[in-house]
């Protein structure tokens, strides 16, 4: 009796919180217009606060690294692990003065130096090996490891460091009995750096009647990420597949009193992304592009153009949580993630910005400050932890959600 008792009092603990959370509605996905007059100078100073954490790109890097991508002809609804770049193109990434920096394998080749000469203020540095070449690295690995024996289980995630011109390969018992077992069987590439680090936690609450859907098997609250449009026209929002599965619908309360729409697509431990589409289909509520905590919300949206950045840049996340922006920057654009050892999560971001439970979901952008655009980067899908302690976001890629659920942004 006692247990029940303490454990009511940390359910109403924990729902004031999140309720307080929900009040500010500024730019909650789901804006009711007629909410914008109740804001008090004081609310709107704490805005205003937070407006100054929002971290972005700086003009010359953003340049430099579209024109890189223009000569390489790629484009950002694309993987980028897929893509085949110049045999003298190494990686590249930002460095902590706001300059791109771009790797080469041969800076003497005739290709490099045409190259080279295209841009003004990038740095070059020499490497050993190419892109392509730690690529196919890489595809070995996923690979090898979908066979499902024994020595893949320890695997956590692993992907290419394009600063240091290597492979990184974090297991969950880093030893020496680990990496012989990988080189025996997956790689004996020379250049991979071993790690260890704990399995994804994925941010969403599990108590009770908390929820704002039914998930795979469990009730869960989420973050809402970036509005979206299915094949049938149909207008809503993703978020983070663990956190409700179709047809399941979704509330705005934690009494489950206001229905306001139903997932209609989920997937999650599929071995490529974990989204979900959900649809919004009750009256008063519309979907909009407005961002929580903006200063100027009809003017600092969320652009539909999608993007993925480049290493090192901060990004930006709103979580329902933790109820205002998270900055941080982008550790690696390109990682994969063995999850619950069956399957692959592809071409995911690892940033350095802070979520808690209750995220996951939440929408990843990243802002050009120099044009004051936000593009669509991805949602937050949760957290790994290194041996060191450092924790990294982890962060599902927009052009991929939108293509295996069939979304356009809008």
């Amino acid at each position: 009796m006692k247990k029940n008792y303490l454990f009511y009092i940390w359910v109403t603990i924990i729902t004031m919180s999140l309720i307080a959370c929900v009040n500010d509605d500024l730019n909650d996905p789901l804006q009711n217009a007629e909410h914008e007059s109740d804001k008090t100078d004081t609310e709107t100073l704490s805005k205003q606060t937070v407006q100054s954490n929002e971290q972005g790109m700086t003009k010359d890097s953003y340049q430099d690294y579209e024109k890189m991508l223009r000569i390489f002809k790629l484009s950002h609804d694309k993987s980028f692990e897929t893509n085949t770049y110049p045999d003298y193109y190494g990686g590249s990434y930002v460095n902590d003065y706001g300059k791109l920096v771009i790797m080469m394998k041969d800076m003497e080749s005739q290709a490099a130096k045409t190259f080279m000469n295209e841009f003004a203020t990038v740095e070059f540095k020499n490497c050993l090996y190419s892109h392509n070449e730690l690529q196919n690295v890489v595809d070995t690995i996923k690979h090898r490891i979908k066979c499902g024996a024994e020595h893949c289980k320890n695997i956590i995630m692993f992907g290419i460091e394009e600063g240091d011109n290597s492979i990184s390969v974090y297991f969950r018992h880093n030893d020496k009995q680990a990496i012989q077992d990988f080189k025996k069987n997956i790689s004996s590439f020379p250049n991979i750096i071993f790690g260890q680090c704990s399995d994804i936690d994925e941010h969403y609450l599990i108590c009770g009647d908390m929820f704002t859907g039914l998930g795979w098997g469990s009730y869960g609250i989420g973050s809402f990420g970036y509005r979206a449009v299915d094949g049938n026209g149909n207008e809503g929002y993703v978020t983070a597949g663990h956190c409700i599965s179709s047809p399941n619908i979704v509330y705005t309360d934690l009494t489950f009193t206001t229905p306001i729409g139903y997932c209609s697509s989920s997937e999650y431990n599929n071995g490529y992304i974990d989204a979900a589409f959900c649809v919004i289909d009750a009256t008063g509520y519309q979907p909009t592009n407005k961002i929580r905590y903006m200063t100027n919300p009809s003017v600092d949206t969320l652009h539909t153009d999608l993007y993925q950045p480049p290493n090192n840049v901060y990004v930006n996340m709103i979580g329902y949580a933790s109820g205002h922006r998270n900055a941080g920057h982008v550790q690696n654009n390109s990682y994969n993630v063995y999850y619950n050892g069956s399957c692959i999560l592809t071409d995911v971001i690892l940033a350095d910005y802070a979520t808690i439970s209750g995220d996951s979901g939440g929408l990843v952008y990243m802002l050009v400050s120099s044009i004051n655009k936000r593009y669509t980067v991805g949602i937050n899908k949760g957290s790994v932890t290194l041996a060191n302690g450092t924790t990294y976001a982890v962060c599902i890629k927009a052009y991929l959600i939108n293509s295996r659920l069939g979304l356009t942004r809008y």
